[in-house]
Parts: structure tokens; sequence; C-alpha cells
């Protein structure tokens, strides 16, 4: 804005009388961008029509309203900040809002989602604002649904039990939203995949004037809840009737029944107990154990007490006699047991109390019969009967003579389960049979067994008693041991007696064999040798030097022949009697062998023994001389040469065989092959021999630790197998001796006995 002078014209500067002539005021506000600016030009005093004073005044009152108005336009611009900034601050107030409404909507969010209470909240039309995670979940997972009449069938709600649908006026939600609040209202719910979860649902109507319409849901699966409340109940009800059970039980028991506490203070007693006392409840509970039992009782109950308060047992069980109110005693079985609480404290004794006083009566007189009986019984024991009494197969009584037959006391012989366990196993069932079949009153002989196991034998008869029924029986025993042992020693004098005459006859019909051989088979030799010396006697004049030598050659041999029969007889006397010795030394084999070859005489077209190895065995030099000459003569007498000789070595024995090529041993004589005086029939019967060379090859050839063994050789032949104890070589062992020279024999001399 810009003011003019008077006059029109320009403001141009003037001065008059050391003063401006026109004062020009000029102000300038920047304030918001708004821009005032004042010119003021005034005449002076020397212009015309301009004085002193006035222009002073002007200028004055100019300077005030410029003043004035340079503070108005200051304000103003001031103002309009202030205004400015409090906007600034407003909205940002607005955003820390939002951004405070936007954590706190999460955190409401969050809190939603992880409650386990299902949420759900409507707007005024039914539609869903809010479905939290856990109300999805009790709903089957299922989409939500903005139509309130479809509720029933999309979410397959039921009235509780399942069998009837919910009612869309009676759903809590549909309630509220009518303004109505709901409380724990039970809902059925299918889920998609059949399950049925019971929820309890509360519903309240959202308040309009907060700036939503609508209502709120909350639910929550009470299924367990309401099983658990079910079973609870159920569990009450069931003890309730056990309780009603257990009271009509204790009052309408046939025993008497009372329960006291650990003190001994009377809680309850049934009308059963009353009456064995003879007291009414009021007085019963004012009297003590010490005045309701006998003098020597009540020790056994208080001391029953404490053992079951200290835990040592549960309770125990007396025969106790019970003081009645009208004088005297009454006998009862008492059986108190001490029931703990949860925390195991005592809680009460309960106590049975049943009446036996006409059972001890009964007990009484029985015993005093029983005293009669025993004293029956005792007289019988004195005279060695052995006496026992069964009830249904059950020893009641059993006299002394019993006892000491049976090596059992009576308190033993009352706990065994039958009385026929007194038998030994195998007589028990032949008893229980005889005993139903036999005639009555005749004994039978048995054996029992006494507790030391000795076996007894008996002759018993059992009885029944008629007035009994049968189940009372009496069996009297005597015992046969004496008579039993004079008849076994008798049969054990027979027995050896019998043993006596087998011997006897072994041994005359051994003398008849040896007599028989020696008639035989020496008969034969000694005329052969007689006869060739008479002869050489007869013709020694006739005879030629040459005829002379055969005949005493012949008469030599035959003297050899009745030489080796006896060693035969003689070697077998000796190892019957158990006197020939054995000087057992490791023996080269294959010497051996040699040596027993050329005292046969016998050439190397008929033994062959070039299969022996240098092998060493451990045995009698004497004794191998004899079986290896045993079996060559054997092999050579009634097999047929070549006669084969072999010797392998398995670990600690050495096996030599001994093969012919003749016809073998009959199969029928191989059992009796290794027997005295035996030889095979047929083409052997002519054969020298008697019959003891392989049975005294057998006997030494054990003697030394080996064996003799016969198998048929594969073709032809027989095949003997002499095993006997290798000697190692290489250290173990004595070592072996130099082998001798050799040695001619006299053809026909073997220097050992020949094969029979």
């Amino acid at each position: 804005m810009q003011t003019a002078d008077a006059d029109g014209a320009g403001a141009a500067p003037a001065r008059r009388r050391g003063l401006p002539a026109a004062l020009v005021l000029a102000g300038a506000v920047l304030a918001g961008g708004l821009t005032v600016t004042v010119l003021v030009g005034v005449r002076s005093a020397g212009q015309p029509g301009g004085t002193d004073t006035a222009d002073r005044a002007l200028v004055v009152a100019l300077g005030a309203c410029a003043l004035l108005l340079a503070v108005l336009v200051l304000e103003l611009a001031l103002g309009r900040r202030r205004a400015e900034l409090r906007v600034e601050r407003a909205v940002a107030e607005l955003r820390r809002a939002e951004a405070a409404a936007r954590r706190d909507a999460a955190l409401l969010r969050a809190v939603l989602e992880s409650i386990s209470d299902g949420v759900g909240v409507v707007d005024a039309e039914g539609r869903f604002l809010v479905h939290n995670r856990a109300a999805r979940d009790l709903l089957g997972g299922r989409a939500d649904s903005d139509d309130p009449s479809s509720w029933q069938q999309h979410y397959d709600m039921w009235r509780p039990g399942g069998r009837e649908p919910f009612p869309l006026a009676e759903m809590p939600l549909v309630r509220a939203l009518a303004g109505e609040s709901t409380d724990d209202v039970d809902v059925l719910v299918r889920a998609p995949d059949g399950t049925e979860r019971l929820l309890s649902v509360s519903g309240r109507p959202l308040d309009a004037t907060a700036g939503q319409a609508g209502a709120v849901a909350v639910f929550r699966d009470v299924s367990v809840e309401r099983a658990r409340t079910a079973q609870l109940a159920s569990t009450l009800a069931d003890l309730a009737r056990s309780e009603r059970r257990w009271r009509a039980s204790f009052d309408s028991s046939l025993v008497g029944r009372v329960h006291r506490s650990p003190d001994g203070g009377l809680l309850r007693a049934n009308d059963v107990a009353l009456q064995l006392y003879g007291y009414d409840r009021q007085e019963l509970a004012g009297l003590t154990a010490e005045q309701l039992l006998h003098p020597d009782d009540a020790p056994l109950v208080v001391e029953g007490m404490r053992r079951a308060l200290s835990g040592v047992s549960g309770g125990f069980r007396a025969r106790l006699r019970l003081r009645r109110r009208e004088g005297g005693f009454r006998t009862v079985d008492s059986s108190a047991a001490l029931i703990r609480d949860e925390d195991g404290n005592p809680e009460y004794f309960a106590t049975q109390l049943v009446d036996v006083e006409e059972a001890v009566a009964a007990e009484r007189e029985l015993r005093e019969q029983r005293d009669l009986y025993s004293q029956l019984l005792e007289a019988l024991s004195d005279l060695g009967e052995a006496v026992t009494l069964t009830r249904d197969g059950v020893i009641e009584y059993a006299n002394d003579a019993m006892c000491r037959l049976t090596g059992r006391s009576l308190e033993e012989l009352r706990r065994l389960a039958r009385s026929v366990d007194l038998l030994v196993p195998e007589d028990r069932e032949v008893w229980l049979a005889e005993r139903v079949t036999a005639p009555a009153h005749v004994p039978r002989q048995t054996r029992l067994l006494a507790a030391d196991g000795t076996v007894v034998p008996v002759e018993a008869v059992s009885i029944a008693l008629p007035s009994a029924g049968g189940r009372l029986r009496v069996a009297v025993c005597r015992d046969l041991s004496e008579r039993v042992r004079a008849a076994d020693e008798l049969a054990a004098s027979v027995a050896r007696l019998e043993a006596s005459n087998a011997e006897l006859s072994a041994a005359n019909q051994f003398k008849d064999d040896v007599v028989a051989m020696l008639s035989h088979d020496l008969r034969q030799p000694l005329t052969s040798a007689i006869g060739f010396c008479e002869l050489v006697v007869d013709e020694w004049d006739g005879l030629p030097d040459e005829a002379r030598r055969d005949l005493v050659a012949r008469a030599a041999r035959s003297g050899h022949w009745v030489n080796d029969l006896l060693e035969d007889v003689l070697t077998m006397a000796r190892l019957d009697r158990g006197e020939l010795g054995r000087d057992a030394r490791a023996v080269d084999l294959e010497v051996a062998v040699e040596d027993a070859v050329v005292r046969l005489g016998a050439s190397g077209a008929e033994v062959d023994s070039s299969g022996v190895p240098d092998v060493a065995v451990r045995v009698d030099p004497a004794q191998l001389q004899q079986v290896l000459a045993n079996l060559l003569g054997n092999a050579l007498k009634y097999g047929a040469a070549p006669v084969t000789v072999t010797a392998r070595h398995h670990g600690t024995t050495v096996a030599v065989d001994v093969i012919d090529s003749g016809p073998g041993v009959p199969p029928a004589f191989e059992p009796h092959l290794f027997e005295r005086f035996t030889r095979a029939s047929g083409s052997a019967r002519d054969q020298k021999g008697t019959g003891l060379g392989l049975w005294i090859a057998r006997t030494l050839a054990e003697a030394n630790g080996g064996s003799l063994a016969y198998r048929r050789a594969s073709g032809r032949g027989a095949r003997f197998t002499l095993t006997l104890p290798a000697v190692d070589r290489r250290g173990s062992g004595p070592a072996l001796p130099e082998r001798p020279p050799r040695t001619e024999v006299e053809p026909g001399r073997t220097g050992a006995p020949q094969q029979g």
C-alpha cells in the first residue's frame, strides 16, 4: 500500500529549517510470506500551507500509527506461525495415536489368536468382524458365514446329545444381536471329519454408542470337562451306593463287627456284636478292652494293636473270651485289621467276631473221645502194631509205633496232604485201587517211605468205620523188615550158591576143555616125535645120514609143537591169575616185524613187511613178539600166502595190519573169533593149535594199552589190526635200542606159541 501527498504529486524529499520537507516512513513486515509497505509524505512548513507545529504533530502521529501498524502486522505473523506449529503438533500426535492404535490392534489380535477360548464378533447385520484361530478350530475349520440363518447347518450345530438341531433363535450370538446376554450355553458342534465337540458359549451385545453395533460370543471346549463331571457324578453315585451297601452289610452281617479308634474307643458296632457282649451301644462305648475280655486275653489284644500301629503288621487274629454282662465268658474268633487313610495315618480298627462257643464245646468233647482212643491205640503200639486214624484220607491220629515206623512225629504225619503219601510212589495207586477191589480185613503187603528215605516193607489192613459213613478209616501196619531181611538173606545165599555153582561149572568146563585139548593136541605131536625117534633107533644102521637128519628134525619140530602148545596154556593160566608182568619200552616196529618173520621161518615170498615204516611203539618186546607170531602164524596157517604187513601212524597210536590172501573168517564164526578154545570149522578143523592164540593176542594187546580187531579185507582174505601206543622219535620217551644183529632160527621153530 502506498500513500500520496495532498497535492497528488510524487513523494520527493524536501527540507525546511533543518527538518525534512517530507517525512517518509516505510515499514516492511514479513510474516508467512506477507509483505506490507507504508509510505507517508508530509509537506514541510516552508511549503505552502504548512506549519512547523503541525508538521511535528503529524510526524508523531504518523510514527505512532506506523509503529502500531508494524506491531499489529508482527503479531499477526507470529499468530499464524503459532497456529501452524499447533497444526504440526496435532498431526504428529494423530500419527502417534494411529501407530499406538495399530500396535494395540496387533496386540489384541495376537492375544485373540493365542487364547484357547474361541472369540467371534459380528456387526449388526451378522457379518463376522473377528474370528480367532481357536474359534475356527473349535468350529471345525470352516469358513466364516455372514448369513445368521445358515449358521446351524453351516457349522453343524446340535443340542447336547446330537439328536436335535440347535434352534437359530436360541443361539447365543443371535440372542446377543437382539440385545440379550447369555452365559454358558452348551452347543454340540460336529467337525467335517465327524469329530464332536461340546462347546460352552456366552454372548454379549456390543455397545452401539461406543462406535460399533453388533455382538460378541466367547466359547470353549468343555467335552473333557463334561465327561469328567459325568464320571465324577457316576463315581459319587457309586460311592454312595457302595456306602449304603457297606452300611447294610455291616449292620446285617451274621458275625459281630466292631470299629474302634486307634486308642480303643468304640466307633460303631452291629447288633450281633452287641448280642455277643450283652451290652447296648452306650454301655459298650464306656468299657475298655480289659473290662470286656478275659484277663489272659486282654494283653494279646493290646499287643496286637501296638504292633499294627507301629507298622509291624496290618492287624492280628486271636481266639478271645468275651466277658458278658450277665457273667461268664463267650469264646469268639477275632480278626482285626488296621484301616489307614490315604496318607497312611491310622483311622480305625475293623474287627470281626465269630461265635465259636459251640465249636469249642464240640472240640472239647472230641478231644476227650480222642484221648480215650489214644489210650486204646497206645496199647496196640506196645504190641508193635502201627495204627493210623484218617478222615477223608488225611491222618488225624497215629500211635507211637507208626511214628517210629515212619520216622515222623504225629504233627508231621498230620501235615501230610494224604495218608497214602506215606507209601513209596509206585505203590500208592495200587494201594488205592486194591482198597476198593480187595476184600475187607485182608492184609496186603506194601512199602512205607520213612522220613530219612528208608523203604520199610509192611503188611497193612485198612478198615472203614461204618458209623462215620466211610470218611473215617483205621489202618493197622506190621513191620515186615525182619521177615524181608531174612528172605533177602536167603535169596542172597541162594544167589551166591548159584554163582558158585556157575563158577564151578565153568571151571569144570574149562578143565574139560583143557584136558580135551591136551589129550587131542598133545597126543599127535608126541606120537609123531616118539615114532620118529623109534624109527631112527630101530633103523639107525641102515639109514643114510640124510634120512637120519630128516627124522631127527621131524622129531624136533614135533617137540617144538608140544612146547608151543604148553606155552599157550601156561600164558593163559598166567593171564587168568594176573601174574603176567609187563616191561613196556620203546620198540622199533620195523625190526620187531622182521624178527617175527625170521622166527616163523617164513620167506619173503610168504610175508611182505616192506609196508612197515620206521616207527616206534611202547610195548613189552617179548609180548609184542608173541602177538606178531600168533597173527602171522594164523595168516599162514588158516589163510594163504602172500601175507602183507603194513603200519600207519595216527597221532598217538600206530596201527599194524596183517592181511592174508585166504578165504577169510566165516561170518558165523566172527562173533567167537577171540574166545578161548574156539577154532573155525571146515578147512581149519585139521590145523594144529589150541584155540587160544587170538584170545592171548588180544589180551596182551589190551594189557599194553592197545587193541586187536578183525575185519574182512577188501576183496578176499582176513585183516587183523593191532593198535599200540606210539613213541615220539623227536625226544619224548626213552631212546630206542640199537637194532640187534640178525640171527637165523631153525626152520620150523617159531620161538613163540603157534596160533590155534
